[in-house]
């Protein structure tokens, strides 16, 4: 319970910055709490009060270059209709200031999103499902200095993301398609040459249940029948 050093909850965002263990809760209020890697020292670091209306989907926290970075996809029901909206939006660590919005997209076709921090880039990949079955994904760049966002690659296809990695100026998305043939896709993308190329491709295992890439290496979650 909540008396062990150890219980850090539905955990979110667990990451070490600054030779300490950041994680965040975000029910009622955005709460982020740390503690020293040997597990002592467990504190509240800081809270911050956050919008509680509507669904909240895919929440997501990053801490880089004192910064808290946090994203959500919002879902609210208006006219009877599904209204999604992922904001990512950024607040000091160790300051007391106001929430500041980096970028808001509204797509009521949106299901899915990841981000990643490199230096003062961070990338951003929405998927969104469109009727055919298809996934209409886009991949931002966004400039953490100044704010700037661009869009730097676009596809429709039955590929949805599983993973986005930054790894020595590269990006590497590994995609899953489980319409048909069942398979999986790891493809690297070049930031200085802004080029694809598709680094291994297969079929998945009857079981398969998701692979996700981690650190150059793929990991496979697979359920038995056993459960």
């Amino acid at each position: 319970n909540e008396s062990c050093n150890a219980y850090v909850g539905a955990a979110l965002g667990m990451q070490v910055y600054n030779n300490m263990i950041y994680w965040a809760d975000v029910m009622p209020n955005l709460s982020i709490w740390r503690m020293d890697l040997s597990g002592n020292q467990r504190e509240l670091a800081m809270e911050k009060t956050i919008d509680i209306s509507g669904t909240k989907m895919n929440s997501q926290i990053m801490i880089h270059r004192g910064y808290v970075y946090y994203s959500e996809i919002k879902i609210d029901i208006e006219s009877g209709q599904n209204q999604k909206i992922f904001t990512l939006s950024r607040f000091p660590l160790e300051h007391k200031e106001e929430a500041e919005v980096i970028y808001q997209r509204e797509d009521p076709l949106l299901v899915n999103y990841t981000c990643q921090i490199d230096k003062n880039q961070m990338y951003i990949l929405l998927d969104s499902s469109l009727e055919t079955g298809e996934y209409e994904r886009i991949l931002l760049s966004c400039d953490l200095n100044n704010g700037q966002v661009k869009e730097i690659w676009e596809e429709t296809s039955f590929y949805f993301t599983t993973t986005l990695m930054i790894k020595e100026k590269e990006l590497h998305l590994l995609s899953t398609k489980l319409i048909e043939d069942i398979s999986y896709q790891h493809r690297v993308y070049s930031l200085e040459e802004g080029i694809w190329e598709i680094q291994e491709e297969g079929t998945l295992p009857n079981e398969f249940s998701s692979v996700f890439l981690v650190d150059g290496s793929y990991v496979w979650r697979i359920y038995h029948d056993s459960g």
